[in-house]
């Protein structure tokens, strides 16, 4: 059995399509990681103090020092006192970049904080310092307005939410980039690179009538399709883990790994629910992506081991991995059915990533059983790797080709 699953994985290596896709994509997650540099950057277009690229990376490090560490109560009302004291001089509210750079940017992602929860920092002091308080009001208010009668919802928000770690902290770093979008990015590519590989890898034995002559051999049928499955699963684990660590790494070595200390509230999500840190969010996108590609490309091999052309597995098999963004831009599915599509962790508009911090309120809802939908989408794809595999097994066993 290992014999044939290294036969069978080492054809799969020397396909020129399979050769292709995984150049293309180790060159993709180079790119992605020079685009998020590109898109750093620090001050406003135009002033002394802009920086983009490196150099922003860099400024911004040192700039921000003052805010790193626990963001607690005090801090937050100190560093709102020092931002209105700076901003009385100045009544038109152009500080100069002078000023800026010595007094208030130092405390941005702190006063950040509060600009998203109360949507102005023209608050008192001592509202500054209920931050925390304010927070968990909206919460409630958010939950009571999006089920008002479902009390398993609330129950299991309170419940999640009391993980939250406050106060936060906060350090510079990876979720200051757009890193965490464009990491979505490049799974979503490669969702699409793994539907395209595992696509022929039935089929085209069917077209060239290479199958009669393998089914008769000793370890034709179950055996062969398993290796088969199983060489489609290596391939898709080491290209993904080689991508995303290629991604990940340089860019946590550019903006310093200390940022995935930080807590995901600090990174614009101040009512999100997630009990997270950046790097928790992280991890948790890279497995679940790791999920969502093995899924999609067990569905891939089983349509594959049901069509007898190529082109039909592969046409078939790009539009599943593909439906959840389709219905996602036809407003269809967007109530968090689209996590049983196997690909719906990472295509979907409101996928995994989504759903842990801008939608972190989503469930799952069927009045007692709730089911929060990060969990949701781990679970379903979860549960359709080996549910594909055993199907795609059965069909190839089963299948005749005249």
């Amino acid at each position: 059995m290992i014999k044939v699953f290294l036969h069978e994985f080492k054809r799969l290596c020397l396909n020129r399509t399979v050769q292709v896709l995984s150049a293309l994509s180790v060159v993709f997650a180079v790119l992605l990681v020079y685009v998020v540099i590109s898109n750093t950057d620090y001050g406003v277009y135009g002033s002394r103090a802009y920086r983009s690229g490196l150099d922003a990376i860099a400024h911004a490090k040192t700039v921000y020092k003052p805010s790193y560490g626990f963001v607690t109560p005090e801090k937050l009302a100190a560093s709102l006192k020092v931002y209105q004291d700076t901003a009385v001089d100045y009544p038109e509210g152009q500080i100069p970049d002078a000023v800026r750079e010595k007094k208030t940017a130092p405390l941005s992602p702190v006063l950040r904080l509060l600009l998203y929860t109360y949507d102005t920092l023209d608050v008192s002091v001592e509202t500054a310092a209920d931050f925390y308080k304010q927070r968990e009001t909206i919460i409630e208010k958010s939950v009571d307005e999006q089920y008002p009668d479902s009390p398993a919802v609330q129950d299991n928000v309170k419940n999640i939410n009391q993980r939250v770690r406050t106060p936060f902290y906060y350090a510079y770093g990876y979720g200051d980039s757009d890193g965490p979008e464009f990491l979505v990015f490049l799974l979503f590519v490669l969702v699409f690179f793994c539907a395209v590989i595992a696509a022929p890898v039935f089929s085209e034995d069917y077209s060239s009538r290479a199958d009669d002559i393998q089914r008769c051999c000793r370890y034709g049928r179950q055996q062969l399709g398993t290796a088969r499955i199983l060489a489609v699963y290596t391939l898709v684990l080491l290209l993904v883990m080689v991508c995303t660590g290629i991604y990940l790494v340089s860019l946590n070595t550019l903006f310093g790994w200390e940022g995935l200390k930080a807590s995901l509230q600090t990174r614009y999500f101040t009512t999100a629910i997630t009990p997270m840190t950046i790097g928790g969010v992280m991890g948790a996108t890279v497995l679940s992506g790791i999920l969502t590609l093995l899924a999609t490309a067990s569905c891939a091999v089983f349509v594959s081991s049901r069509c007898r052309s190529p082109v039909a597995a592969l046409a078939g098999s790009v539009m599943i991995a593909l439906l959840p963004a389709f219905l996602s831009f036809l407003h269809i599915l967007e109530g968090g059915l689209a996590s049983l599509l196997p690909s719906g962790g990472i295509i979907s508009g409101n996928g995994f990533y989504q759903t842990l911090s801008q939608n972190s309120l989503e469930f799952l809802n069927g009045g007692a059983f709730t089911l929060w939908l990060p969990y949701a989408y781990v679970l379903f794809a979860a549960v359709e790797i080996p549910l594909f595999s055993v199907l795609t097994v059965w069909s190839y066993k089963k299948q005749e080709v005249y």
